[in-house]
């Protein structure tokens, strides 16, 4: 029979007392590796227990930690935990007046950092006028045994499956923050659910690269080894070639990661097989596809002898690969599958203590997130069936005991997005006849242009991201000026200058306009951008690699206005186009253009309809409709030319 838990803490507990001598946390440095076991860490967790009771922190109280992971991180989680306080972990990203702004939302009577992060937080500390405490985590201890008197029990842990455990703010959200309460019911019931779907073990070890202040992090590198007595392994440097060694040397057995790491593997592969010219290019993709089959098939798996070298690189004994935090591209899922690895798709939001779903071992790729974890339902609200192409994608809903119970003080916002239990989360997705879910997209970031159909950017950018030359993109909806209301697909591009130095390409330029109009062409008509930029600088994204959508819209938009007040004369015409525009029947042509097209000034010979005059699917229709009539061109050689 299983036992029931009040707390996280009294599970963890538990989990220490039966596996004391086992390595509970390692730290890796370049040169040396810190190692905690889980009777060591419980010790320094009720040394953080005491600390705090010296310094009046009761149950419910709000302890702030701003650190990188690391084993006083944990200790300090967990002492919160053990006197029933509530944890608020904080993003080492933000500003002073961010961090004040998220002290002053708290409440939160102390804060937890290092010497590297003091600077930062005594400023935010000045900034929020607020009597909260700064505490360096390595001094936790040593003030704890000063009071550690002979005899001294610590009190009872008096926190329940209904009280808070902690408080996640949602990324984006430090000029209206909103903090996410988890309780320890939540966290408890979340693990369950993973556990229900997967075996994790006191055998297992588990690479922890994301923050801590990252739900899936938490999930994955702190309560779920926690819970069952894994060993965990952070970084005290997070770059790609500590990760490599880290899985090289450690040998973990699990690695939860965004899909930039595993993008970043995939190309890595890519590029040496391709330097080792086209016979190795066409023994690899023969016996990727050989290994797909079999695994399909009979589930053989002989992609640790096939790609033995790539198997060398992420570890031997790498039982699990997990993403999340972002969307995934099916077909780099599909690779990593015939490859040999299990690599599984996680989904969830904060609001939902991690993941709600999760792809069955063996199955990534298929372009779906899984099913939804044991206890957990998952429902699409509103599906658009009387949208113009008849998507039937609608708001993703989910209900369990996973479910936050708030956002901390705003219980309008609360109720806006709980409703009888379904947490509406704001994502747009599909599921299938197998229960199967498939996210589409971000209601708020749905484009919809002229032509009335939905347009999920994520999807777009994933077709013109299989261009070798383009390293980043983002899809936006740009209102041309004087038409408000129609929303053409831009794209801002920033393009993989290593793959163009590497090809020895002269004009970038051109050759991205020749990918993007090759893979335009057979893109349906109302999925192609009309126009883009290209940029040199990083795309802006969130702690969790998501695209700052709305931040890159207010940039284009100022650069936009910028253009048009610095806007110079246009290239001069040639001889040659004068003569070529003085055929009277050419003439006519390009008068029935310049009306159509949003730039005038753009018809000239080498002008595209798309990307240059700015047509979309419709009004290319019609401009050509007009042209059959001008010249009398048979109709079907005109309309092909829209499509």
């Amino acid at each position: 029979m299983e036992q029931h838990w009040n707390n996280f803490y009294e599970r963890f507990a538990a989990t220490a007392g039966r596996f004391a001598s086992h390595i509970a946390v390692q730290l890796v440095h370049r040169e040396s590796v810190e190692t905690v076991t889980y009777g060591e860490l419980q010790k320094k967790a009720d040394a953080a227990a005491r600390f705090l009771s010296s310094h009046k922190i009761q149950p419910e109280d709000r302890c702030a930690i701003l650190a990188d992971n690391d084993i006083a991180w944990c200790a300090a989680y967990l002492g919160i935990l053990r006197v029933g306080a509530v944890a608020v972990p904080f993003d080492t990203h933000y500003t002073p007046q961010q961090i004040a702004k998220l002290l002053q939302d708290s409440g939160a009577k102390i804060v937890f950092t290092t010497e590297h992060y003091a600077p930062v937080v005594e400023e935010a500390c000045g900034l929020a006028d607020t009597s909260v405490k700064l505490a360096l985590l390595r001094d936790i201890e040593k003030e704890s045994e000063s009071l550690n008197a002979p005899g001294e029990v610590l009190r009872a842990n008096v926190a329940t499956v209904m009280d808070a455990a902690v408080i996640l703010y949602t990324s984006g959200t430090t000029s209206d923050p909103k903090g996410v309460v988890l309780t320890h019911g939540n966290l408890l019931a979340e693990a369950a659910a993973v556990f229900a779907a997967l075996k994790l073990d006191e055998n297992d070890s588990i690479l922890g690269v994301m923050p801590l202040y990252h739900s899936l992090a938490q999930l994955a590198n702190l309560l779920l080894p926690f819970i069952v007595g894994a060993r965990v392994i952070y970084l005290a440097e997070i770059s790609a070639s500590e990760m490599l060694r880290a899985l090289r040397e450690q040998r973990p057995t699990l690695f939860c990661c965004v899909p930039q790491f595993f993008y970043l593997i995939h190309q890595r592969v890519l590029r040496k097989v391709a330097e080792g010219g086209w016979i190795r290019s066409i023994l690899f993709r023969s016996l990727l596809h050989l290994n797909g089959a079999l695994r399909r098939v009979t589930r053989l798996n002989l992609g640790p002898i096939f790609f033995s070298a790539v198997h060398d690189v992420i570890g031997k004994k790498m039982r699990l690969l997990v993403t999340g935090g972002a969307r995934f591209d099916p077909a780099i899922g599909r690779d990593f599958y015939k490859l040999g690895f299990n690599l599984l798709e996680a989904y969830g939001l904060t609001e939902t203590s991690g993941a709600a779903t999760l792809t069955p071992p063996g199955e990534g790729g298929q372009g779906s997130v899984g099913e939804p974890l044991p206890g957990i339902e998952v429902k699409i609200m509103s599906a658009a069936s009387d949208s113009a192409d008849g998507d039937m994608s609608g708001e993703i809903a989910i209900r369990g005991p996973i479910v936050m119970k708030e956002y901390f003080h705003r219980p309008d916002t609360t109720a806006e997005v709980v409703k009888d239990g379904w947490f509406l989360t704001g994502d747009l997705g599909r599921l299938d006849d197998r229960g199967r879910l498939a996210i589409t997209g971000r209601k708020k970031e749905v484009i919809i242009p002229s032509s009335g159909k939905n347009i999920y950017p994520e999807e777009i950018e994933a077709q013109y991201a299989q261009s070798p030359f383009i390293k980043e993109l983002c899809i936006l909806g740009m209102s041309l000026p004087g038409e408000p209301a129609a929303e053409r697909l831009h794209a801002v591009i920033v393009p993989d200058l290593e793959v163009i130095q590497a090809r020895k390409v002269v004009n970038m330029k051109e050759v991205l306009r020749f990918d993007i109009e090759n893979i335009s062409v057979h893109l349906p008509a109302h999925k192609r951008i009309l126009s883009y930029t290209v940029q040199m600088d990083p795309l802006p994204r969130t702690t969790t690699r998501k695209l700052k959508r709305f931040e890159i819209e207010r940039q284009m938009k100022e650069q936009r206005a910028e253009n048009v007040e610095s806007e110079g004369p246009r290239q001069p015409v040639s001889e040659e186009e004068t003569a070529w525009t003085a055929d009277p029947d050419v003439a006519r042509a390009l008068e029935v253009l310049r009306e159509a097209a949003h730039d005038k000034a753009a018809v000239r010979p080498q002008a595209n309809l798309e990307l240059d005059l700015g047509l979309d699917s419709i009004e290319r229709v019609e401009v050509l409709t007009n042209l059959e009539q001008l010249h009398r061109a048979p109709a079907c050689r005109c309309r092909a030319l829209a499509k």
